[in-house]
């Protein structure tokens, strides 16, 4: 059942509507009116009143807060408006606040896994104030609300009403590792050929040089390549006698291939992880030397694809365990508290949460505190500390 209210005129049973907000077309079948749990079928709805649609398309193009146009006197009269005006009205959308509770929606077996995701989309059709989203770096599935009760009653209706055989879960935090220092340098052959291939390279951590965050470094022409969102980068040297802003590029095989198989191979190697505990690594920057060669007559990415991968595989298994370091993710919290309870929450913070207070402040402007208070920071994607 879809809920509607009339703002203006007369909706009919029957009758063809525009939903101004997606664009689409429907006709709706009977309309009823609810007097508790008891439906009352009726010819139409006027101003001002509320009912209910039925139909077989409604709960698939309508969604909460839709703005649904029709024709006051004709069933299907859609065509007699102006399609420029009255079919663009719409009502001012609901403003929803941002969620601040989250969990993790699993599934019981593999098997209910596709109805779940159907209970799921019609939850979050019917309450906008709900959102989905999905970790990409753990698989979760993530339901996020407006507080605590909003999301049992959110699970509750998947469970009872839907049928939807689900585990509410914490959210997994993700750990990654990283570099102390840069690796050594690896080389595929000792023997520099001119029509031979030659790549010559390190994994060194990201603070080593402000100049990962370019795209391009300016000063030396390095060729600066983002890996993703792990904050990783390829840092291809310039060379000069593969220059492939030059006019006189003498490979058969295209720049862009040689980059997109560099990148390719570190992205896989560095996936692989750290010693530690084997975590994607993070911060951390693949340098290929400028004096790379490959062969002129060489039209396939395929062994610049394997040369890079079996190097930068050895870097990082010739690096000691001690070179690597564990890392965890960080968030920024602005907490406001009365001054009575200042000591408690302090306590708290730098001992059971193991927070870093920065810095306690008056707040004389009492809605700047509580504008700060809602609006607390999310976790921080690309921010890792050491632990």
């Amino acid at each position: 059942m879809i809920f509607i209210r009339v703002y203006s005129g007369v909706i009919r049973s029957g009758s063809t509507v525009y939903n101004s907000t997606n664009g689409e077309k429907l006709r709706i079948g009977k309309l009823v009116r609810m007097n508790a749990d008891k439906p009352q079928e009726i010819d139409y709805l006027s101003t001002g009143e509320i009912g209910v649609l039925t139909g077989s398309s409604i709960g698939e193009n309508i969604t909460t807060g839709d703005t649904l146009v029709s024709h006051a006197a004709k069933k299907d009269g859609l065509k007699y408006l102006k399609s420029k005006k009255e079919l663009s009205l719409q009502i001012d959308p609901i403003i929803i606040p941002p969620p601040v509770f989250s969990v993790v929606v699993e599934p019981q077996t593999l098997g209910n896994k596709s109805h779940i995701d159907d209970c799921l989309k019609r939850l979050i059709t019917e309450d906008p104030s709900l959102q989905l989203s999905k970790d990409n770096e753990t698989g979760q599935t993530i339901l996020s609300g407006m507080g605590e009760l909003h999301l049992e009653i959110a699970s509750d209706k998947l469970i009872n009403e839907m049928g939807a055989k689900i585990h509410l879960g914490k959210i997994s935090v993700s750990y990654k590792e990283s570099l102390e220092a840069p690796t050594s340098w690896e080389m595929n052959s000792n023997d520099i050929e001119s029509n031979g291939y030659h790549f010559n390279i390190r994994v060194e951590p990201l603070n080593q040089n402000d100049s990962y965050k370019d795209k391009q470094n300016q000063k030396d022409k390095n060729l600066i390549i983002p890996l993703r969102n792990e904050n990783n980068y390829i840092i291809l040297e310039n060379n000069k006698d593969f220059d492939p802003n030059s006019s006189d590029w003498k490979p058969v095989l295209p720049f862009e291939s040689i980059v997109n198989a560099i990148t390719s191979s570190s992205l896989v190697e560095l996936q692989r992880g750290g010693k530690i505990s084997n975590l994607p690594l993070f911060g951390c920057a693949v340098r290929v030397k400028g004096d790379w060669k490959i062969p002129l007559d060489e039209d396939k990415p395929t062994e610049v694809l394997n040369i890079i991968r079996t190097l930068v595989q050895n870097a990082l298994k010739k690096t000691p365990k001690e070179s690597f370091k564990m890392l965890e993710p960080i968030m920024d919290l602005n907490i406001t508290v009365n001054a009575s309870d200042m000591g408690k929450v302090s306590q708290d913070l730098t001992s059971a949460r193991n927070a870093n207070i920065l810095s306690i402040e008056d707040s004389s402007n009492t809605s700047e505190a509580i504008k700060d208070m809602i609006e607390f920071s999310n976790y921080a994607d690309n921010m890792h500390l050491p632990k």
